[in-house]
């Protein structure tokens, strides 16, 4: 049996003079020995590790046990026999029958190093030996599963060899059984189990440490040998917390199965109501329509939140809609995946009058198929949503969210199956009218245009959106070509207000961005494509900017508008940019003047006035300088200097984004240079895959306290989790 190799998860004592790293590397050598069958050289290593714990044992000053441990023995398997299993733990804490006072220590790495003795004697056939020193572990510290486990297994070994012509084995049972004072193996068959269910129970008496590896190796042991006492029922002392995470995972069938475990349990989990707040059902099995409306009206008190992963083998149907919406009064949130085609026809009649619906805060809808289901539920929903979460959509969000008013939505987001190539045209005109109080918005996968009203005359977009803070456009978010001509009045969203604290566009298409950040709101008439006449720019004011993150290629004159204030006042804390347009073609030449050139030259110089104490996170995508044939470089071709000196400007710098161009394995030298920076702790980069070895340069990076990602293309949006996947009612 190995014991855990890390110590610490143990807990204990640590200490500060370095005894840890000492005894680690003696450790390890001896484990090392070990697993080399040099079992000789491993034996006094160990034991070298033995006394060099703090805690002053034998050897260093004290005295030892004579070699015989018979009265050990005896005295401790006795006290096992009892039927009391505090009897052991006090002798484990009193002298030896020999009178000796045996050590007592409760740090980790000095019964690692005694159990790690036991085990060397264990594999070099030392098996009395052996079990004394497991013996010594027990006394070393009575309230740990190490010496138990040891001493288990090692007798469970010797009982099923028994039969077996073993001289080593023959003669080590003859010894015990002596020292003992047992007549049979089969009395030493009843001893491993008593020393199990000493140990579960001293380790749980009597424990001083968060968590004791050691005790789930012993576990394993009881449940093997199908002990009453490994076979608890696991809600008798399982922390209200802990079964309230574990139940919020269950689906439908690994619920119901959960409730037939005993009726003890059944009572506790039906009484409980914080284990019923939030239910996720994350794959019903077979056909749980029957069973929905009782157990809908069993809890309807007690469930806050509702998920349903996989409504496809759920079938969720108007009936079961109506038990959701009507039947949980104290349903806030609700997550629904996968809804069905064929409810489009059943929700004409959706609703029921005179009832008042559950009063939805946060809604999730991934996948529905039919624009009627939505516009179904967002009605009687509408008043009270707070966060709406419209994932994977198809068919026509704007005659859903624009027509209706959600006067309280404070956060959305709206994301398309379309990928690479956007068709679905979304007008954001009726959206933002609809969404008057919003502060967060996430849009991904349209054509998004502003179709302004007909009858009014170059309408004004000012006043829109007053409280938004934060807006992620995502990769696959395009715009109309400016020669069309009915969309491009102006901007394609409402101009941004100096309460912005986040602004993520994590596309490449040179339109998006232009339009968001610097299309004025001045009527604007799209000239020729033959000309390279620009529209008018408008710079927002973005003193309380905190994030930004930009995948388009944007020069550094018309990034200090938008940067240079919040990177002075340091409210700026995360910065990531593109140096080129990772597109074919070059941009329309109307957008060049600022999208045509990028950061070309050394970014702690071009991007000057974005230095702020406060960053700590950095990001640069797309940047290539090419090294000079004299100058010394860090890869042949490829100089990463100027990214590194860039670094240096950023006093608490801890994350950085790295995304060259340069993908040859040539590279590796700038990452190897970016992993010892002083500062970088985490890196997000995707150069480090298929050229360079990526597991051996994670390792480099984590020797170095480093944490290496391979993140694709840039970092997801922090924030817009599933709330389903922790409750918070910040996420989406």
């Amino acid at each position: 049996m190995a014991g855990p190799g890390d110590p610490s998860v143990a807990g204990g004592h640590r200490d500060p003079a370095g005894w840890d790293d000492e005894i680690k590397k003696v450790l390890a050598k001896a484990e090392d020995l070990t697993a080399k069958e040099l079992y000789k050289k491993g034996i006094p290593t160990f034991l070298i590790a033995v006394n060099m714990c703090k805690c002053n044992p034998a050897a260093n000053g004290k005295p030892r046990h004579q070699k015989d441990k018979s009265c050990t023995i005896l005295q401790c398997t006795t006290a096992v026999a009892s039927s009391n299993y505090d009897e052991l733990y006090q002798v484990a804490k009193s002298p030896c029958a020999c009178g000796y006072k045996w050590p007592s220590c409760t740090r980790p790495l000095h019964l690692q190093a005694l159990d790690g003795l036991a085990k060397c004697l264990e594999k070099a056939e030392q098996y009395v030996s052996a079990f004394s020193t497991a013996l010594s572990v027990i006394r070393l510290d009575p309230a740990s599963a190490a010496g138990y486990c040891r001493a288990a297994t090692l007798l469970r070994f010797l009982v099923k060899n028994s039969k077996r012509s073993d001289h080593a084995v023959d003669s080590s049972l003859a010894v015990l059984l002596k020292h003992a004072n047992l007549a049979s193996v089969h009395l030493l068959s009843d001893l491993v189990k008593k020393f199990v269910k000493n140990g579960l129970y001293n380790s749980e008496q009597h424990r001083h440490r968060f968590k004791d590896s050691y005790r789930l190796l012993l576990c394993q042991i009881g449940h093997k040998m199908r002990l009453e006492e490994a076979l608890r029922d696991p809600t008798t002392k399982l922390p209200r917390e802990v079964a309230s995470i574990i139940f919020s995972k269950l689906g439908f069938s690994d619920l119901s199965r959960c409730l037939l475990v005993s009726k003890q349990w059944h009572n506790i989990i039906l009484g409980d109501i914080a284990l019923w707040r939030h239910l996720i059902l994350r794959s019903p099995q077979g056909n749980p329509g029957r069973q929905f409306p009782g157990f809908v009206q069993k809890h309807q008190h007690k469930i806050r939140s509702l998920i349903i992963r996989d409504t496809s083998r759920f079938v969720v149907t108007t009936s079961k809609l109506h038990h959701i919406i009507y039947g949980l009064p104290h349903l806030t949130r609700l997550g629904l995946r996968f809804i069905s085609h064929n409810l489009s026809q059943q929700m004409l009649n959706f609703g029921i009058p005179g009832r008042t619906p559950a009063l939805l805060t946060h809604l999730s809808l991934d996948a529905f198929f039919d624009v009627h289901v939505a516009e179904r539920l967002l009605a009687l929903v509408r008043g009270t949503l707070v966060v709406l979460d419209l994932k994977n959509t198809v068919g026509r969000v704007n005659d859903t969210l624009g027509s209706l008013p959600f006067p309280n939505l404070q956060k959305l987001r709206i994301t398309s199956t379309c990928r690479q190539v956007p068709v679905t045209v979304i007008k954001m005109e009726p959206l933002v009218v609809a969404t008057p109080k919003l502060e967060q918005f996430y849009l991904d996968g349209f054509v998004v245009a502003w179709s302004p009203d007909p009858n009014v005359a170059n309408a004004s977009k000012k006043g829109f959106w007053p409280h938004l803070r934060e807006i992620v456009l995502g990769r696959y978010l395009t715009c109309p070509p400016m020669d069309v001509p009915f969309p491009m009045r102006g901007r394609i969203l409402p101009p941004f207000s100096p309460n912005m604290r986040s602004i993520q566009i994590l596309g490449t298409a040179p339109l998006v961005a232009h339009h968001v950040l610097f299309l004025s709101d001045a009527p604007y008439e799209a000239p020729a494509p033959g000309t390279t006449a620009g529209p008018p720019v408008q710079y927002p004011h973005l003193p309380n900017l905190e994030v930004f993150r930009c995948m388009t290629a944007i020069e550094p004159c018309h990034l200090q508008p938008l940067l240079e204030t919040p990177a002075r006042s340091g409210t700026l804390k995360v910065l990531e940019l593109t140096a080129e347009s990772a597109l074919a073609s070059a941009p329309d030449r109307r957008l060049r003047p600022l999208l045509g050139r990028g950061i070309k030259g050394a970014p702690a110089t071009e991007l000057a006035f974005a230095q702020s104490d406060h960053i700590h996170t950095l990001g640069l995508h797309n940047f290539h300088w090419p090294a000079p044939s004299a100058a010394p470089t860090i890869a042949p071709g490829f100089d990463g200097h100027p990214f590194l000196a860039w670094l240096d400007r950023f006093p608490r710098l801890h994350t950085v984004a790295a995304y060259p161009l340069w993908q040859h394995d040539t590279v590796a030298g700038f990452f190897q240079a970016l992993v010892a920076h002083p500062r970088v702790r985490v890196i997000h980069q995707d150069s480090v895959r298929r050229a360079i070895d990526y597991p051996a340069m994670r390792d480099h990076a984590a020797s170095n306290g480093v944490v290496l990602h391979l993140t694709r293309d840039f970092c997801p949006p922090s924030g817009w989790n599933d709330f389903e996947e922790d409750g918070s009612d910040d996420d989406c």
